[in-house]
């Protein structure tokens, strides 16, 4: 608000340069300028009549500058950013089960809007929807998943660098190898922050999180507004303590925060 944008080229040097109209008058002192490589012929001046202003506080505060005029930008560490997969699992069935039915992970489909709505980057990988006839028995022969292995998967997060996974878990007969695909990829990203979250998950957070020490955090119910918040604790860090409709891990200790309201 306390600069003009100017389609003058501000070279390395210009900063304090006056910037005058047709009168020959003194309107703006040139200030910053964007990049080359970003933008051609960018720049920002501080208006003469603020230069004015902040000339005279100078005088009477003994050279000392009260305040700068602000360009209108946010930055944030590159570090610090938030990369995000969310995931669903293979779909698990007995081996003499004669049919199936696959449906759209509606409830992980809402969360990714809603974090992508709050201006995240969201990555997507569903298992059983990017290989639906594919079956692997597992080791006791006894169930079938269908969906993509747990090499594939890894191969799918290995694409691009990510620090935060969701899962989604909606079925406690699919908690064995939903535990076991968690705990090879923790073991493989052990800084990722594990976030699971579904209809067993809600039902049993301490059971879960005490049989997979491997998962950080525990969303209760609907997740849409309380995955945001977990996002933007994550990017202060703050504690998760304030953030209610979670379980989470601190300490070795299971934490179980109040409900979210609805």
């Amino acid at each position: 608000d306390n600069s003009i944008q100017t389609d003058t080229p501000l070279n390395p040097g210009n900063s304090g340069g006056p910037l005058i109209n047709k009168d020959n008058e003194v309107i703006v002192s040139n200030s910053s300028g964007i990049s080359p490589e970003m933008s051609e012929n960018v720049g920002y001046a501080i208006p003469i009549n603020l230069f004015k202003s902040v000339q005279s506080k100078m005088l009477l505060k003994g050279n000392k500058i009260l305040y700068k005029p602000t360009l209108g930008i946010e930055y944030q560490n590159i570090n610090d950013r938030i990369k995000l997969v969310l995931l669903r699992t293979p779909m698990v069935l007995p081996k003499w089960n004669n049919s199936h039915s696959i449906c759209p992970p509606l409830g992980l489909a809402y969360v990714a809007a809603s974090l992508k709505q709050a201006g995240y980057e969201v990555r997507c990988v569903d298992a059983l929807g990017e290989a639906p006839l594919q079956r692997i028995a597992t080791e006791d022969n006894k169930y079938l998943y269908y969906g993509l292995s747990i090499k594939e998967i890894l191969q799918h997060l290995a694409f691009k660098e990510f620090n935060v996974l969701f899962v989604s878990l909606m079925f406690s007969h699919d908690w064995p190898m939903t535990k076991s695909f968690i705990k090879t990829i923790k073991k493989i990203y052990p800084e990722v922050t594990m976030v699971c979250g579904g209809e067993h998950i809600s039902a049993c957070p301490k059971f879960s999180m005490e049989d997979c020490p491997e998962i950080d955090i525990c969303v209760l119910g609907e997740g849409e507004e309380t995955s945001i918040d977990i996002l933007k604790t994550i990017e202060q860090k703050k504690s998760l303590s304030k953030v209610n409709g979670i379980v989470y891990r601190s300490d070795e200790e299971i934490i179980i925060n109040p409900k979210r309201s609805r």
